[in-house]
Formats: structure tokens, sequence, C-alpha cells
């Protein structure tokens, strides 16, 4: 099978063994695959010897195989999810790939090429918002909420009861989910802006844009903050705030309930520049790119 692995100046798509699903696992035929900053970053050596060649996070498509032991998952099932083993030779940028049945939702009834954005940014949402653990009423601050992870994290957090102020680079309003209570632009001293609006701080915030000091600057004395950048270094946690990060993982039961909530039109899906597998390293260019407002698939 074709799979695109890290290659000098970019991914570079090569013939390898289609991978065979253990005991536990299902082999996924590939009809979308997303690429996101976690995967250029893996491609730039983000994480050294930890990771292997394969590239691919996000993956849609449909049941190839399975493994001894799986129930609930049959071939021929659509369904979505995401990579979350380093080690695994092969990702999700692939004709095929294997991942953990507990890992694999189904996603029926949904376009697989935007079903293919939703799992590791909208997961990276639910699993933050549940770390932060904030009660309905609190105020969040979600930072790069025109981006795909704080798109869907505001998206979540209103459906939680909790009050949403969106901190966005310029220019990008146009892009925050609807239903949103403040919209501030990043620009020099935007923390204060935030402080007028929310007196003396909000309660928490998700800094899906890795801003670190200056969104926990936002975050009132004692409240908390949570970066989804698990490899950058944590501001120091003055005022008596309480800072982490999240490292998202692949769950069959959220990945579930975001189908059911994309299927009901609850969670806004974007819309979706397709490149074929072949042109992988051109989809990598593209994704790096500012200012797009499509997100970008491989389709094999």
């Amino acid at each position: 099978m074709r799979a695109a692995i890290r290659g000098t100046g970019g991914p570079a798509v090569v013939e390898v063994p289609a991978p065979v699903p253990a005991a536990g696992q299902v082999r996924i035929s590939v009809a979308a695959a997303a690429v996101n900053p976690v995967d250029l970053a893996t491609q730039d050596g983000l994480f050294g010897e930890l990771a292997a060649a394969g590239l691919g996070w996000d993956v849609a498509g449909t049941v190839d195989a399975i493994g001894a032991g799986v129930d609930g998952l049959a071939p021929g099932d659509a369904v979505f999810a995401f990579r979350d083993r380093l080690s695994a030779a092969t990702g999700s940028h692939a004709e095929l790939v294997v991942l953990d049945a507990a890992a694999v939702a189904a996603a029926p009834g949904l376009d697989p090429a935007r079903a293919a954005t939703v799992p590791l940014s909208a997961t990276t949402g639910w699993q933050g918002l549940d770390r932060l653990d904030l009660p309905a009423g609190d105020t969040i601050l979600v930072t790069g909420a025109a981006g795909a992870v704080g798109r869907f994290t505001s998206t979540l957090a209103r459906r939680r009861g909790l009050r949403v102020v969106a901190a966005i680079r310029p220019g990008t309003a146009d892009r925050v989910p609807a239903g949103v209570e403040h919209v501030v632009e990043t620009t020099p001293g935007w923390p204060d802006a935030v402080r007028a609006l929310r007196p003396g701080g909000v309660d928490g915030v998700l800094d899906a844009a890795g801003l670190g000091a200056p969104a926990l600057d936002a975050v009132r004395a004692g409240g908390r903050y949570l970066s989804v950048l698990p490899m950058l270094p944590l501001p120091p946690a003055l005022r008596g705030t309480h800072t982490s990060a999240v490292a998202a993982y692949s769950d069959a039961t959220v990945l579930t309930e975001l189908a059911k909530l994309a299927v009901a039109g609850e969670l806004e899906l974007p819309a979706v520049e397709r490149f074929p597998l072949d042109a992988a390293a051109a989809a990598y260019r593209r994704a790096a790119q500012p200012g797009r407002t499509a997100a970008v698939v491989l389709v094999p």
C-alpha cells in the first residue's frame, strides 16, 4: 500500500507492507485524513526518535478487517478516529491504517472528508474541558478560537453552559463559531481587554493557540489554565492559579458523542481542500500557509 512518511523537505509517499490488525485492533480503509499542525510538527521532527516514520493522525473511512476479540465494529462500517500511538510504523496518511478498536467510533451519515477534521481537534477540546472542570455559568477564555481546536472547544463549552470569550488573531472574526459572548483580538494588551469584559479575569482558559503567560494573565486569581500543547513549557502558576496541559487520546466514547453532534448539525464542520495522497508534500505546504479558511485533507 501507499503511505506518507517523514522525508527530507516534506513527506514522501512510498510503498510499504499493508498493516495487519492484531487482537483488539481494526484496520481502516482510509477515505480521508486531515493534515493538522501536529502532522507538520511530526514531519519536522517534534517527537524525535519517539515517533516512527509514518505520518497522519486523523482518519475517516471504513473498517477493512478486524482482529480477534473486537466487538461492535465490522468490515464495511463507516468510522473515524485518530492515531495516538507514535510508534506505529504507518499513520493515517496512507491507504490503510490499524488502530486499537477502543479508539475507533462509528460515524455513519457524515461526509468522510469533513468527518476527518473532527477526531483529534474536537477530542482535544472535549478532554480539555473535562480537565478544566468548570461549572456551568463560569466564563472560559478560548484562545485560537478561529482555529480547529478553538472552534470546536468554543461550541462544546457553550453546550456545557459555559460563557465563552474567544481570543483570535486580528482579521479572523468571521471564523468564530456562533454563540460566543465576546470576541477579543490578540493585539498588544489584549488580556486587559478580557479583564474589562470579566472584571478580575475569567474563571479558566483553554489555550489552544499556545499563548502561554498572556493567556494566564487574563485568568482570575485561583483560576485554571490549560494548554493543549503539552510539548511547550507551562507558564508559572501565579496568583494561586492552577496550570496544566492535556494530550488528547482517541476514545471511542467521546468520538461517538462527537459523531452524534456532527450528524445533528450541532458541531460545525469546516470546509475542506482535498489533495490526493500522492500530493502529500503539496498538502503539507498548503496546511502550513496562514490564513486558510478550509481544512486540508488527504484523500487516497
